[in-house]
């Protein structure tokens, strides 16, 4: 990965005023405007809007350096771009924005027997029995895996055992110069864990990693069953009980964590799909309609893991981590896909049902529950036509899965399959023949309804040009109440692909990491108004070659924002009045972004 120059600042917001943006001669002015040069379109970069040029500028100084940044090269100071006033800041976004690349480039997993790209890698996740047995690994063939565990089991077993004779367990150590990796472990005998990071990662985010991928083995395993396998032999081999599938999803999930594809568990929630709050209301009676005493649990996701609504029972209800590990075991499989006929790309199979037993290890790490699991696809032809919808979302090249929403029925007894697979052909048939309720999930999942017979974009996701945040070229909003959030569009764009998402993770994660020890914003009872008062704003900029973006996190007891925006454009009003936008329009429709309740019997 190419160098980044990473810069942290706090910006006070009366710390600045117009007075104070410095006397630039010619030569300064005329430097500032080369390093905003046009670059081309690189397939996985970042697509943001480029400012337009201006004649002042302001000069941030860092207020506290640190060398265990991604790019090693840090600066003294930044600069930016101020606008004269919020109407040019505003009218500065051009309808087509050329790219900004920051150097991410995606990592996957393999089995590569080559030593020297075994150890080039920026990740590693490693898993092993307390025996020093391979379990599995993110990278490498057996045979590497099978040299490493034995030396991880035997650096955890070196610092386990005090000459005191008193036990402590090995959490993290750092090695490196100016570029730190750092090494992660978690000891849940009778499984080590181990993760290597050169990505800036704090020991939390690693450990949260770490967890996840154990709770995984609970999720397919459970743990009575590890332990009992251990205390029979203390050297099994547990690969022995991982099929196929299991070890394709562990690599997807390790994907997805060195890549920064799961937003969920670097913010700590889950997306919901935006809708109205009167159909999300009609979908849950349905639900409710079909409630059983063998049913658990109901659930509608829309594609990307958005959840729709929610059947649970009264004081009762799946732990966000539960439900990340389900989503991450049916979206990231090829278990649940299928290649249809002249096709050569697998889709999930929306023709087929599926019985799959589930741990849960945040609601009972004992036992299993059983999960029934069906696709449906909107993009249907007779029901299009049914409900007036336009027949252009057919032509529409593009992934498959897009327009396909999963129904998850779960129940505690492994032999109600077919009552479960009757519930599901009910509610189904429900969305299906609903005019109102059909429409609106496809206007939200698939695309909205334009007066000319054109399918534009979908309505399940907002682009901050809709509130409107001027400068903001992407934001997450989490609402800690709900432990939900709101990832946006970018700027004028559709939906980021995988690469691009990733990227946009990596730089909030970094963001997250650099102020979660840091003095946070304290919210009043007044929170959409607290950035009238005199309180900082976390920043942190990036820079890479020619290139720049700058980043903001703001934290009180009930919300956190994260957003990025132009590293050119530095217009403290205009920005701070789009950080209080964003705020004031989540609140006025949280009723449509985030799930209350859902439906309770």
């Amino acid at each position: 990965m190419d160098p980044i120059a990473i810069h942290e600042n706090y910006i006070h917001r009366d710390s600045i005023s117009s007075g104070e943006s410095g006397q630039f001669n010619r030569p300064e002015l005329t430097r500032l405007a080369a390093q905003k040069s046009q670059v081309s379109l690189v397939s996985n970069s970042l697509v943001l809007a480029r400012p337009p040029e201006s004649t002042s500028g302001v000069t941030f100084v860092c207020s506290q350096p640190d060398n265990a940044s991604m790019a090693a090269s840090m600066e003294a100071s930044i600069s930016g771009t101020i606008f004269s006033d919020s109407e040019a800041a505003f009218n500065s976004l051009p309808e087509s924005q050329p790219t900004i690349d920051l150097g991410f480039r995606p990592q996957k997993a393999d089995m590569n027997d080559n030593e020297d790209a075994f150890f080039v890698q920026d990740k590693h996740f490693f898993i092993l029995s307390v025996a020093g047995k391979p379990i599995y690994s993110m990278h490498g063939s057996d045979e590497i895996l099978t040299v490493h565990a034995g030396i991880i089991q035997t650096i955890v077993s070196y610092f386990e055992f005090n000459p005191d004779g008193e036990t402590e367990q090995l959490r993290t150590f750092t090695s490196g110069g100016e570029k730190k990796t750092r090494f992660c472990f978690l000891n849940k005998t009778p499984i080590i864990l181990m993760a290597i990071s050169s990505l800036d990662e704090t020991e939390l985010q690693m450990n949260q990693q770490l967890d996840f991928l154990y709770n995984f083995l609970l999720t397919i395993l459970s743990k009575p069953h590890i332990d009992k396998v251990f205390r029979k032999r203390d050297n099994f081999d547990l690969r022995k009980l991982l099929g196929k599938a299991d070890i394709a999803c562990l690599d997807s999930i390790c994907n997805d964590l060195a890549n920064f594809n799961n937003p969920g568990l670097i913010i700590g929630g889950l997306e919901c799909l935006r809708m109205r709050k009167s159909v999300r209301r009609r979908i849950e009676n349905v639900l409710l309609a079909e409630k059983s005493e063998n049913l658990l649990y109901a659930l509608l996701v829309a594609p990307g893991g958005r959840l729709i609504t929610v059947l649970r029972p009264r004081r009762h209800t799946l732990h966000t981590s539960d439900l990340q590990l389900l989503f991450s075991m049916i979206f990231n499989t090829n278990t649940f896909r299928s290649t249809p006929e002249g096709n050569e790309a697998q889709q999930l199979a929306s023709n087929e049902e599926f019985w799959v037993p589930v741990c849960f290890p945040k609601f009972n790490p004992n036992g299993f529950l059983y999960s029934f699991i069906q696709f449906v696809d909107l993009k249907d032809e007779k029901l299009m036509y049914l409900h007036d919808l336009n027949m252009s979302a057919l032509e529409q090249d593009g992934n498959p899965d897009s327009s396909k929403i999963t129904v998850i029925l779960v129940s505690a007894y492994k032999d109600s399959f077919f009552e479960m697979r009757k519930i599901a052909s009910s509610i189904i048939k429900s969305l299906k023949l609903n005019r109102t309720i059909y429409r609106d999930l496809f206007k939200a999942v698939v695309g909205t309804q334009g007066a000319n017979g054109e399918t534009g974009a979908s309505s399940g996701k907002v682009d901050p040009v809709e509130i409107p945040a001027p400068l903001v070229q992407h934001f997450v909003f989490k609402s800690k109440k709900h432990t939900q959030f709101v990832f946006s569009r970018l700027a004028h764009q559709r939906e980021p692909d995988e690469n691009m998402r990733g990227q946009l993770m990596m730089l909030y994660a970094q963001l997250h990491s650099r102020f979660s020890g840091a003095s946070r914003i304290t919210g009043s009872q007044q929170d959409s108004d607290f950035l009238d008062e005199s309180h900082f704003i976390n920043l942190v900029r990036w820079k890479h070659h020619n290139d720049n973006l700058v980043g903001f996190l703001i934290t009180t007891t009930n919300y956190e924002l994260y957003l990025l925006t132009n590293g050119g454009i530095m217009d403290k009003k205009v920005l701070l009045r789009s950080c209080k936008n964003i705020i004031k329009w989540c609140k006025k429709n949280q009723d449509r972004l985030f799930i209350s309740g859902g439906a309770v019997f």
